[in-house]
């Protein structure tokens, strides 16, 4: 396992009811009620841990007992990946909001998503973020922001940076315009007034001086 990621453990093969007694490594030992025989629990690796294995051993009070261990590997040490996961190469009208957040997700070379790292999101000159810049990867070691194009047309940049990894976003501001919306229609010419719209039903403007 990577330092920054949920482990789920589990012991099994204890009789039904038996109160079990489990140590691991650096860790506080503690007790708890094997209802069907069997105990299942998650633990988060600490961002900080050190590359090391960590063994855990469980008993009961007839001395039945189970052992097993698990390797940390060090933030340092792993193969760490800054994917882009939503939002990549998007249209919209210039200043308009993204349709799709910018996410990320940092995981190890084996996808194992990392847990509680810093992620720092930022926009080329114009653009916008909409959320603070800075977040931390969830559960799912994904983080995301929301981002407003800039009022010029163009190419735009954003990036997200996390554990000394970056990946760029890209995305284009681009004139777009209103399908089936009326014509503009301009009439009374002797009044200097102006008429809206296809139909009968018409608003006229009429010139007071």
């Amino acid at each position: 396992m990577v330092a920054g990621s949920k482990l789920r453990l589990s012991v099994a093969g204890f009789a039904d009811g038996a109160a079990l007694r489990v140590s691991i490594t650096d860790q506080p030992d503690f007790v708890v009620t094997a209802a069907n025989g069997s105990y299942i629990w998650e633990t988060y690796v600490p961002l900080s841990a050190p590359s090391k294995t960590f063994l855990i051993h469980a008993a009961d009070a007839t001395g039945a007992s189970a052992d097993g261990s698990y390797t940390v590997k060090s933030l340092t040490e792993s193969k760490l990946q800054l994917v882009k996961t939503q939002g990549d190469a998007q249209t919209g009208a210039p200043g308009a909001l993204l349709a799709q957040k910018l996410r990320v997700q940092l995981q190890d070379e084996t996808g194992t998503p990392v847990i509680g790292v810093a992620v720092t999101f930022a926009a080329s000159p114009g653009g916008q973020l909409l959320s603070s810049a800075t977040t931390v990867t969830d559960s799912t070691g994904q983080a995301e922001a929301a981002v407003r194009l800039p009022l010029a047309e163009g190419l735009a940049l954003y990036t997200a940076e996390a554990a000394r990894l970056v990946s760029t976003f890209s995305a284009r501001a681009a004139a777009s315009s209103l399908t089936n919306y009326p014509v503009f229609l301009q009439s009374d010419a002797a009044y200097g007034g102006a008429t809206l719209g296809k139909g009968p039903a018409t608003i006229a403007q009429k010139a007071l001086c």
